[in-house]
């Protein structure tokens, strides 16, 4: 297991390395929560780096997480993940209204 000592934006390089390699050496695909794409563009340029071809499935906030209908990834980067072969997975979680 690798831990970082800080926490953050600072580490997603890093992160991102380690999770390609350790899928391209695996076999398996990557899932990876993202709220505004930036975290799936790092990932699409490194598996391009090292040559991994697995698939890549980026999980975003809901709708109104934030602000009411709205969603922190624009239509357009949304559009452009999906157009690099990026699954976009948008859902409410199962048991996020049982504590309301």
């Amino acid at each position: 297991m690798i831990t970082f000592k800080d926490k953050g934006i600072n580490n997603t390089e890093a992160a991102a390395e380690l999770a390609v390699q350790t899928a391209r050496e695996r076999g398996y695909d990557i899932v990876t929560s993202t709220n505004t794409g930036y975290t799936v563009d790092v990932l699409l340029k490194e598996a391009e780096k090292q040559g991994y071809t697995g698939k890549i499935i980026a999980v975003t906030h809901v709708y109104g997480m934030r602000e009411a209908n709205t969603n922190e990834m624009s239509d357009e980067k949304r559009d452009e993940l999906t157009a690099r072969g990026v699954t976009v997975v948008t859902a409410g979680h199962a048991l996020s209204a049982g504590e309301r």
